[in-house]
């Protein structure tokens, strides 16, 4: 399973490729602005995998509702 992430451009990065969130998060910080990135600002998600693995994702209590009854 891959996970893409991207600030508003096609430049993005695999979070397999990373430590954490705080590598991630200065990455995206350097996208396409000079700007901070902010708690409140759209980010893009794109997860690649198969269905299997996928389902099981989807359908863990902490991420459905996320998924299926956002808010």
């Amino acid at each position: 399973m891959e996970v893409w992430i991207r600030r508003g451009s096609p430049c993005g990065f695999l979070t397999k490729d990373m430590e954490g969130v705080e590598e991630l998060e200065e990455h995206l910080r350097g996208v396409e602005t000079f700007e901070p990135l902010q708690e409140t600002e759209d980010v893009t998600v794109e997860i690649i995998g198969r269905w299997g693995e996928l389902k099981g994702l989807l359908s863990e209590p902490a991420f459905k509702d996320v998924w299926f009854k956002p808010e």
